[in-house]
């Protein structure tokens, strides 16, 4: 009788470990979503107010800053336009030179 009680328990016995696993897990991401939370929206030391001028053709001013999402940044259109032209010859000379083949 003993056996077959603890035949039938032995599957549930083995998957304590994950469990406590996952929990462990779920506890540690609820304490980051939480902080994440109550963290302010806006430091106030990087915020500069200034007053409102109708003559500016602006609202907001950027300066000297950078921005990125982690993807990999995009060189300027001057260097884009170069590789393609110099893409684009490299093709016109391959195909020439199958063409003379």
């Amino acid at each position: 009788m003993w056996i077959a009680i603890f035949s039938s328990i032995q599957d549930p016995i083995r998957y304590i470990p994950a469990l406590i696993n996952g929990l462990i897990d779920a506890k540690n991401s609820l304490n980051r979503i939480e902080k994440f939370i109550r963290q302010s929206e806006i430091e106030e030391k990087n915020l500069i107010q200034c007053d409102f001028d109708e003559k500016k053709d602006y609202s907001i001013k950027i300066e000297n800053a950078y921005f990125s999402c982690g993807i990999k940044q995009k060189k300027n259109e001057d260097e884009d336009n170069k590789e393609r032209n110099n893409n684009k010859d490299e093709k016109i000379k391959d195909e020439k030179l199958d063409k003379e083949k």
